[in-house]
């Protein structure tokens, strides 16, 4: 699994590392996209415009239904022709991601589809370690501390020491 925000290179880096990868955009930033959406269509004041608009349209994203999602951006963009350049390339984006916005089957898989989760964990296992006050790290000697961070992390540091004495 591949959670990425939408940008190109992060999915190169998945083809080229990952290929096997179900690539999936972050949800938080598809939902970002519809905010875009409805603050460039009904504009920042208008509140319940938005609201009513992505309490209509979330759901549809959230169970994979993003050629609904498409529709409801493009009569947007037919209702408000001031924005409507900025509404299609939100219409393509959606458009370009749709296999890795089926959030309903990622869900059902057991996959994630925020990256909450990773990210709190690099911040859990990466930066409350090396992050402190005047550390400085070189490639060659964070790689080795990292390494044992997530044994002695996942519970796996006896089995990596001793592993004649676990089998046992």
């Amino acid at each position: 699994m591949f959670i990425g925000d939408g940008a190109a290179w992060i999915w190169n880096i998945a083809d080229e590392y990952f290929p096997n990868a179900v690539e999936i955009v972050d949800i938080m930033h598809a939902k970002s996209h519809l905010y875009d959406v409805a603050k460039a269509a009904f504009g920042e004041p208008e509140i319940e415009g938005i609201g009513s608009w992505i309490k209509a349209v979330e759901p549809l994203l959230f169970d994979g239904h993003i050629p609904a999602v498409v529709a409801r951006i493009r009569a947007l963009a037919t209702e408000h022709p001031e924005v409507s350049d900025m509404l299609e390339r939100e219409a393509r984006y959606f458009e370009k991601h749709a296999k890795r916005m089926q959030y309903k089957a990622f869900r059902e898989k057991g996959y994630q589809i925020g990256s909450g989760v990773i990210e709190s964990a690099c911040k859990h296992v990466v930066a409350q370690r090396c992050r402190r006050t005047s550390m400085r790290w070189t490639e060659q000697g964070l790689n080795p501390i990292l390494e044992w961070r997530c044994l002695l992390k996942n519970n796996a540091w006896d089995r990596y020491w001793y592993p004649d004495t676990i089998a046992a």
